[in-house]
């Protein structure tokens, strides 16, 4: 577990006499429905993955007004954080390492290992990631106990069946660049006997972030004197998309090299943050190389959420996993080419599969994924709890289709999206705005 210690909180109450309860948003509001929706789904459609954890902390909050009682409170929290987090900040990686090597080796397997993270705001505050005011410390401490619980595992040398990476944590991930760093000093022998017992994998990375605590500091400090509203107006705490550190071959290449040691992976969970400035297709490299190097012969349940991918390699990725049974595409935006050759390749290429989750399919515009055959959709769904469609001047757009194994032999055909579409406000639109941005990012204006 992933433990960012966040005085922040406390700091608003003696500065501002506010405070934000987690967890106890009102009912019935688009805000609340939206949550909701993100707490049931816990990033999944239709399957839980074996051995993984699918619980989340209250992700809302509201505001009240603080009392006596509460700033006493605060002062005493504001100690009592700024003391834990000296504690942690003096543990040296070295001792945590051993600590956890010894506690593997007490064990021949384990089912599962989970990796999480937890904001605390006070003695008896836990809260969502997503409330963490510094995302920054949240990448950097998520990253660490990545790098050491990985590293300790693989000194163990003991069999895990499945490794879950920040899969249901929202607002937080490990940089792709930083994949392999736990095992850069193993080697192949030792990877390949760390990778080998792993079935179930579900990573949650994220594109480059600006890890150097004096350079976020600066930069924070010289902006807030130029404009208190500098830093969420320009995302001045975010790298382009252009910068060198964004677009080294590290931020591509980690991910496929840590899949080549997985060969019996059966179920396979990638998602991908949005944490950078400007255009990131560049990031369709990450899906290059494991289209290209990467057969999985036993893979039967794959999730894609948030990547980037150019027609062909998702074409391609897709032909070397033909047994498919249950396959998830959300948020997924091609960087060239169409759909239609896709949706063909699923329709007619992939006999095992089962179940099929489609979700915000991107070109240049998203894809509407109303089925021809349902003739029962209600056009109202957008007014509706849990929105799988919004309106546009020039109709409906379904953005959301879960297809079971009956709706798959009524063949994927759409209704066409209508070039240009202007949406119109609704509740189901900012339901959709909203869960994409807790879901896959930027960090920053949640």
């Amino acid at each position: 577990m992933a433990v960012i210690y966040d005085v922040s909180e406390v700091e608003g109450i003696l500065s501002h006499g506010l405070r934000r309860t987690a967890g106890k948003l009102d009912e019935g509001t688009v805000m609340s429905n939206v949550y909701a929706t993100l707490a049931r789904e816990n990033n999944l459609s239709f399957s839980t993955l074996p051995g993984f954890n699918n619980s989340r902390p209250a992700i809302g909050f509201s505001w009240q007004t603080c009392g006596d009682q509460d700033r006493l409170d605060a002062e005493s929290d504001s100690i009592w954080l700024r003391t834990r987090q000296k504690e942690q900040d003096g543990q040296s990686d070295e001792s945590i390492l051993s600590s956890l090597v010894s506690a593997f080796r007490t064990f021949a397997r384990l089912d599962s290992v989970n990796l999480d993270a937890i904001t605390v705001w006070g003695r008896d505050s836990l809260v969502s990631t997503l409330h963490g005011r510094e995302w920054h410390r949240i990448w950097v401490r998520a990253s660490q106990v990545y790098r050491l619980s990985i590293s300790a595992l693989a000194t163990s040398g003991i069999a895990v069946e499945s490794l879950s990476v920040y899969r249901n944590t929202l607002r937080c991930s490990v940089p792709s660049c930083d994949i392999m760093t736990p095992l850069e000093n193993f080697d192949s022998r030792a990877i390949a006997l760390f990778g080998k017992s792993i079935r179930n994998l579900a990573l949650g990375v994220s594109m480059k972030i600006e890890t150097d605590p004096g350079k976020i500091s600066a930069t924070r400090k010289l902006l807030e004197q130029a404009s208190p509203r500098s830093r969420g107006a320009f995302h001045w705490d975010m790298l382009d998309s252009t910068d060198p550190e964004a677009i080294t071959e590290s931020n591509f290449t980690a991910i496929a090299r840590l899949l080549q040691f997985m060969p019996n992976l059966e179920a396979l969970d990638l998602h991908l943050y949005h944490c950078l400035k400007g255009d990131p297709s560049g990031y369709d490299k990450i899906f290059e190389l494991i289209s290209k190097h990467i057969r999985l012969p036993s893979l039967k349940q794959c999730y894609l959420r948030g990547i980037y991918a150019t027609q062909g390699a998702l074409l391609q990725f897709l032909a070397n996993h033909p047994f498919i049974t249950h396959l998830d595409l959300r948020e997924i935006h091609l960087t060239s080419g169409s759909w239609e050759p896709v949706i063909d390749h699923l329709d007619s290429k992939m006999p095992a599969l089962t179940r099929l989750r489609l979700s915000n399919l991107w070109t240049n515009q998203i894809l509407n994924l109303r089925p021809i055959w349902e003739t029962k959709f209600d056009e109202m769904n957008y007014l509706k709890p849990n929105p799988i469609s919004y309106p546009c001047h020039g109709g409906l757009v379904v953005h959301t289709w879960d297809f079971k194994e009956h709706d798959l032999k009524k063949r994927l055909k759409f209704y066409p999206t209508t070039p240009g579409d202007v949406p119109l406000g609704s509740p189901g639109r900012f339901h959709w705005l909203h869960s994409r941005l807790l879901e896959y990012g930027p960090p920053t204006g949640i």
